[in-house]
């Protein structure tokens, strides 16, 4: 299958539509899948990340407007990934998009390009034109959502059993011990670029605590435009370690007892291997679902991050220590909640492009 994925990262939209599609890429490249990324190139790209895990990627390279109120940025975007892809010289398979500023405007527009095309969202407030749709978060009525919003024939693959997952998370997960509720392990991440600053705000309030026994892994990536202040401060406190950019998430996410992080795509890695979790809503587009998580006591929700102080999240933390109880049952209930099985060999949604791709 010839594959072509068009998705982007920067400081302000953060890494994590980029890191799903990897996901889903490293799985279709096993299945004889050639992937070609298609990305803006904006202040935090992650161009040179991708081309390390072994894909080619075209870049868009046109500014944007600001003060044009003419300019149509779904036409300009769309005719700049037609004239990549005839550059390709090949039958496209599949087009992916993971992209909150493209709707059916800009997908009507390759699909004619293309033999089939998929589009992961969460945001269900834009139509679409479609094969298949992938909506990987929790909602009681997930289907209602998309209802008017694709096309009859558009396949729908909703719910965290969909998850794009790296074959690590699987491998933690055969190796998963039940938690004990005994804190000796902190994880704090906040995404790759982390723009509203929450992994400084979660640092100053663990330093306020009397947390010496404990190891807390501070995990930030290369967009954080505050990492060498990060990593000045880790260094001199012994039980604080500095990590940027790592490729081991799942290991640190299994070994560790509780885990502070924004409420997108890795809370719901958090929630496949049952990590206790104080989680911030950091974006609009993760309040629905960090909500209704909370709801069913897979973890502790502490609200939109504007809202959140350094003494909250203290209060919360200690909280969690005393409360081994209560971490154990979060974890419980954060697993029963994914519903995954441990001995799956392929991730369902490569399965399902596939099928498709057969049919």
């Amino acid at each position: 299958m010839n594959i072509v994925i068009r998705t982007d990262a920067s400081v302000q939209i953060g890494s994590g539509h980029v890191m799903r599609c990897l996901m889903l890429a490293e799985e279709l490249r096993e299945v004889g899948g050639n992937i070609i990324f298609i990305c803006r190139e904006e202040a935090g790209n992650l161009r040179r990340f991708i081309e390390n895990k072994g894909y080619p990627v075209k870049m868009i390279r046109h500014e944007i407007p600001h003060n044009d109120p003419n300019f149509d940025l779904q036409k300009a975007d769309a005719e700049a990934t037609l004239n990549i892809i005839n550059e390709i010289d090949a039958e496209i398979d599949w087009l992916i998009v993971d992209h909150y500023s493209l709707d059916e405007d800009w997908e009507s527009r390759i699909r004619p390009r293309v033999n089939r095309l998929m589009v992961i969202d969460d945001l269900a407030n834009r139509r679409h034109e479609c094969d298949i749709l992938l909506d990987q978060n929790f909602h009681v009525e997930p289907e209602m959502r998309y209802a008017s919003l694709v096309p009859e024939t558009c396949i729908k693959l909703l719910g965290p059993r969909y998850l794009l997952l790296r074959k690590e998370f699987i491998a933690e997960k055969r190796r998963l011990k039940p938690r004990d509720g005994t804190i000796r392990q902190i994880m704090i991440f906040y995404g790759g670029s982390d723009p509203t600053d929450e992994t400084m705000k979660a640092l100053r309030a663990v330093q306020e605590l009397p947390l010496s026994s404990i190891q807390v892994d501070f995990i930030v990536g290369q967009a954080n435009t505050h990492k060498n202040e990060i990593r000045r401060i880790c260094n001199d406190v012994p039980n604080f370690h500095y990590h940027c950019q790592i490729d081991n998430m799942a290991w640190f996410m299994a070994h560790s007892d509780l885990s502070l992080g924004a409420g997108g795509i890795t809370m719901w890695e958090r929630c496949y291997l049952g990590v206790p979790t104080i989680a911030t809503v950091v974006a609009d587009n993760q309040s629905d679902s960090t909500s209704a998580v909370a709801a069913m006591g897979a973890l502790w929700n502490m609200g939109w991050h504007a809202n959140v102080t350094e003494q909250h999240l203290a209060d919360m933390i200690n909280r969690a220590i005393r409360s081994p109880q209560e971490l154990i049952e979060m974890s419980k209930k954060a697993l029963h909640l994914m519903d995954n099985d441990n001995d799956r060999q392929r991730n369902r949604v490569v399965e399902e492009l596939i099928r498709r791709s057969r049919a």
